[in-house]
């Protein structure tokens, strides 16, 4: 999981086994969230371990948003979240992933996070400034992908910019009312 994907305000990549509750992930996104990277590597690490750097006001949603979409094996999941860095700056992240049922029968559901910065949670209220900042970071990551030919990240990021636009949208419609 660790690659070139894992730079320009990725915080990185994970894969959550839903039927297990253990999470593989890149070292980058394990150390972001204060996980050992090689359990991280490996799969070892549960889904709980992650937890702990999420702000405590959007563990309950993150969970149950994550539950309802993997119940439904949603095509897309995509949320926007607040989580403490290393460093104990409350950041602004946004994550986009899907589910699959692999032929194990197990449901998976592989993902990305993006760092929206410490400046946005201030601004995450409006919501506007957040919008912009996360499309100049998805057109950068969507770059890196496409030269790192990465087909499943450049659908993820593809899905996300698509979502991205919707909301956009939706936030111009109101500005105006």
């Amino acid at each position: 999981m660790d690659n070139q994907f894992d730079t320009n305000g990725a915080v990185g990549a994970w894969e959550l086994n839903v039927s297990r509750g253990i999470v593989r992930a890149s070292s980058r996104f394990a150390r972001f969230f204060s996980v050992d990277p090689e359990a991280a590597r490996t799969g070892a690490a549960p889904q709980s371990a992650y937890n702990h750097s999420v702000h405590a006001a959007d563990i309950d949603r993150i969970n149950d948003k994550i539950q309802r979409a993997a119940a439904a094996e949603a095509d897309a999941y995509s949320n926007t979240f607040r989580a403490f860095a290393p460093d104990g700056t409350l950041r602004l992240l946004f994550a986009q992933g899907s589910f699959h049922r692999a032929a194990d029968g197990d449901l998976y559901f592989p993902g990305v996070v993006i760092d929206l910065g410490a400046a946005e949670v201030a601004g995450w209220v409006d919501g506007r400034d957040d919008l912009r900042a996360l499309a100049e970071r998805l057109r950068t990551l969507r770059h890196l992908a496409d030269r790192a030919d990465l087909p499943f990240l450049k659908h993820l990021l593809d899905r996300a910019a698509q979502d991205l636009g919707q909301q956009m949208s939706a936030a111009a419609v109101l500005k105006d009312d």
